[in-house]
């Protein structure tokens, strides 16, 4: 096996968090997503156990607290605090509270990795969000996941890949981090540059994922693809491009020259039962490269550890 191989999987964990500050997690609930997901994401848990594949869920915090009024959001931004206690108060418990989803966590555990997501989902580019505050979300999530599954998150997915605040955080702790094929720090992409990107995702390469020594042993790692064709514009024709990205990167773990960093949100898969059956037949043919010898599958924090030790 080539010392280059390895396919790492992360999962953007978030229910109605992710949008809490805009109408969309309403018109998701009402639709029954945040319910259908328990079915399927038992069905993919119950694919990862079977087969022992690993993979990095990245998870809000506070999808983990019994009591939500424990939440803390004093360090939050006013705005964005009145709307966590409006989604609090007004939320289904199948939209806010994820706890039942890991209920296989027992069996997963050996081989899966939880990351975290910040506490509340707050993101840099939410209008007068401060370093601080930031970090204090983090910090608050690092406890609320080490107390749910009894071990230390060594992991950070940054919510809407917005990695501004990339050293704030690492003063927390030293953590893994991933950050996206290309990280805006000042400037968030246009929709003509967003076309653009897609359009040479057609012809060209996957990138492979680059690991990146951070300061007292923590580690930035970049994204490769995104596995999702749902949602906005283009649907069919991002159909097509995960499609053909999925095909490169077997290719490439097949060949054994590059790593592979892919991510998606679980909820997609119950918006789409095909992205669901597409995502899962990826997955099959990975772990088919695995067992064959041609090919790792890590998680986030152990292709970290492996990318800093080789470059020892």
């Amino acid at each position: 096996m080539s010392d280059r191989s390895a396919l790492i999987v992360s999962l953007d964990f978030e229910l109605g968090w992710g949008v809490l500050d805009s109408p969309l997690w309403k018109q998701r609930e009402k639709e029954g997503l945040y319910r259908r997901m328990r079915a399927v994401l038992a069905r993919v848990h119950d694919f990862l156990i079977e087969r022992e594949c690993a993979t990095t869920w990245a998870a809000v915090g506070s999808m983990f607290v019994e009591d939500p009024q424990q939440i803390e959001l004093d360090h939050l931004p006013a705005s964005y605090a009145s709307s966590v206690r409006t989604f609090l108060k007004e939320a289904e418990p199948a939209t806010r509270d994820a706890r039942d989803l890991m209920e296989r966590w027992d069996r997963l555990r050996a081989f899966t990795e939880v990351a975290s997501h910040t506490s509340t989902h707050l993101y840099a580019g939410f209008p007068g969000v401060t370093g601080a505050q930031y970090q204090a979300d983090v910090a608050q999530s690092l406890t609320q996941l080490e107390r749910h599954f009894d071990e230390p998150v060594r992991s950070l997915v940054f919510t809407r890949d917005q990695a501004d605040y990339l050293n704030e955080v690492l003063t927390l702790r030293p953590l893994h981090v991933r950050l996206g094929p290309s990280t805006y720090r000042t400037a968030r992409p246009g929709r003509a540059h967003r076309v653009l990107r897609g359009l040479r995702r057609y012809v060209e390469s996957v990138p492979a994922s680059r690991v990146e020594a951070q300061a007292q042993g923590a580690s930035s790692q970049s994204g490769s693809m995104y596995f999702n064709w749902v949602g906005g514009d283009f649907a069919l024709a991002k159909r097509v491009q995960v499609g053909l990205q999925a095909k490169r990167v077997l290719r490439g773990l097949a060949r054994g020259d590059e790593a592979y960093h892919l991510w998606l949100h679980p909820f997609n898969l119950a918006e789409s039962p095909a992205l669901c059956e597409r995502f899962l037949s990826f997955l099959d043919q990975a772990v088919r490269l695995r067992d064959a010898g041609r090919t790792r599958i890590l998680t986030m924090s152990d292709f970290a550890r492996l990318k800093l030790s080789q470059s020892c």
